[in-house]
């Protein structure tokens, strides 16, 4: 699970953020106004993302990852101006006005890192890479999907069904009614 806590003094702004996230599959555990929330509600996940603003109620972003170093990944959303404020080598940052498709691809990636960092996610072996890109390169044909539009179909099908991305891909494959390519189906 994407374990995610959004952190913003303005709530419109918070809220907005929360429900970008939210209807692109990305649950948010933790909705907070302060630091010291933001702080608790990752430590009590024990790892994860956190998408804010760089001025909290009590304290600012910079001020925050001194008391998450190491244990989640911070995602800073500002004008332009306050985001010159940020930590560069511990932040990644975003400038209002934010185009949805970027927050939702900076945030996956962060927890991709995440993952990675913490050994929960491994790479796939070529066969698996060989499958899955069939699969998405039907759904781009048959379906008229672009390349991270199939990417996003497997993924979301997958989760949905408790599979690997293997497996959903063979499925996907098979009902579109072409048989696998010989070497990628062993």
């Amino acid at each position: 699970m994407l374990k995610t806590v959004t952190a913003f003094k303005n709530r419109q702004l918070g809220q907005s953020v929360r429900t970008a996230l939210e209807q692109s599959g990305i649950q948010v555990q933790a909705e907070c106004s302060t630091g010291a929330e933001a702080v608790r509600a990752i430590r009590k996940l024990g790892s994860g993302v956190v998408v804010c603003s760089f001025y909290l109620r009590d304290m600012t972003a910079n001020e925050m990852i001194d008391y998450i170093r190491g244990s989640a990944a911070v995602l800073v959303i500002g004008k332009p101006a306050t985001l010159a404020l940020c930590k560069t080598d511990l932040q990644e940052r975003l400038a209002l006005p934010v185009v949805r498709k970027d927050l939702i691809e900076k945030v996956r990636e962060l927890h991709e890192q995440q993952q990675r960092k913490n050994g929960r996610l491994s790479r796939r072996s070529p066969e698996d890479e060989a499958v899955i890109q069939e699969a998405k390169e039907l759904l781009m044909q048959k379906r008229n999907l672009s390349e991270s539009g199939a990417h996003r179909y497997l993924q979301k099908m997958s989760m949905n069904a408790g599979l690997t991305m293997r497996m959903t891909s063979w499925a996907v494959i098979r009902q579109l009614g072409k048989e696998p390519d010989s070497e990628s189906s062993k």
